[in-house]
Parts: structure tokens; sequence; C-alpha cells
């Protein structure tokens, strides 16, 4: 089990009714998004459950110790169905406007491009997807465009997937459904 999980689950068995994250957070001294992680790990499981809003409860399996903690794939949802991250081209204009924050397309290719062939078409194509999930505004004046990251969300890429017309976000583990399907 992980650490992190096995101390929030101390925490909740010790606490023995309901307890709050942020009460978790208060005990244990791990950060918010650590906790929030813990617990979806532990519900996951079925170490935890959650009878209202915003209250964990430690399951009998918990309490009785026979259970294993996995952060591995969830049960229910196939196999193959969104990316863990993008990478390659995608993953380098992600990376490329964490750092920079704004620029125009000329300058976001220049920096994220390797080998690729035509890279200003696929990255154009990145962004334009992500303008539509809300992670990146278009600044259209003056011309050129110019792209402003507005929703940096972690370090890993945001991977588009076509098929489903959503964006998966490793770092909050959120899927976006896209407002035209993700037409680029």
């Amino acid at each position: 089990m992980a650490r992190t999980a096995e101390l929030v689950l101390r925490e909740i068995i010790a606490t023995g009714d309901c307890v709050t994250p942020s009460q978790i957070v208060s005990s244990t001294g791990l950060s918010s998004k650590q906790v929030k992680h813990s617990l979806d790990v532990l519900t996951r499981n079925g170490l935890a459950t959650t009878p209202r809003r915003a209250c964990y409860r430690a399951t009998d399996a918990a309490r009785q110790g026979d259970a294993e903690v996995s952060s591995g794939p969830r049960k229910g949802v196939p196999q193959g169905r969104r990316l863990t991250s993008a990478s390659g081209l995608r993953g380098r204009t992600w990376w490329v406007l964490r750092k920079i924050r704004k620029g125009t397309l000329a300058d976001i290719v220049e920096l994220a491009a390797k080998a690729e062939k035509r890279p200003e078409t696929a990255v154009q194509a990145y962004l334009s997807i992500l303008a539509q999930a809300g992670y990146v505004h278009v600044l259209r004046r003056p011309t050129p465009a110019r792209y402003l990251l507005v929703r940096d969300t972690g370090p890993q890429a945001p991977s588009w997937s076509a098929r489903y017309g959503t964006i998966y976000d490793p770092n909050t583990s959120e899927e976006i459904a896209l407002q035209n399907g993700g037409d680029a």
C-alpha cells in the first residue's frame, strides 16, 4: 500500500466516524492534493466509503486489514480508453506552454519541434483542442495570433481522444468533453 494512502486510512480508522478531507490534512500534515488522491485510491479499492458528501468512513475490509490497495487501472473502465498523458510533440508543446506562458505558433513550434514533418499543423491542432477545453486562450490581436496558457494543471500534458471527443488531464484525473467533439 502506498505510504500516503496508508497514513490516510489509519487516520480514518482512528477517527472511527465520518472524517472530512480537511480534518485529515490538519491531522496528518499531508497536502490537500495528497489526501484527495489517497481518498480516491482508498474508495476505488473498497477501503473507504462516502456515506455523505465530503465524509469518509473506513469499510469493514479496511478495519480487518485484509484488502489491498492498488493505484493501478480502475475496475470497470475499459482499458485503452484513454492515454495517461500526451507524449512526443504534444508533450513537448505542453512543456513549452508551461515555460513561456504566452507565444505565437512559430515560437511554440520552434521550441517544441524536433524532427517531425510539418510540426506547425500538429501543434496548431493541439493548441486548438487545448483552447476548446479551456486550457489556452487565443489572443488574435495583434497578429500573428498568440496563445496564452490560462489553465496550468501540472507537468503532464492533457491527452486528446478524437474517438471520444474528450481531453483527459492526468494531473487532475479529469475528463473534459469538448463542445464540438474535438474537431481541430
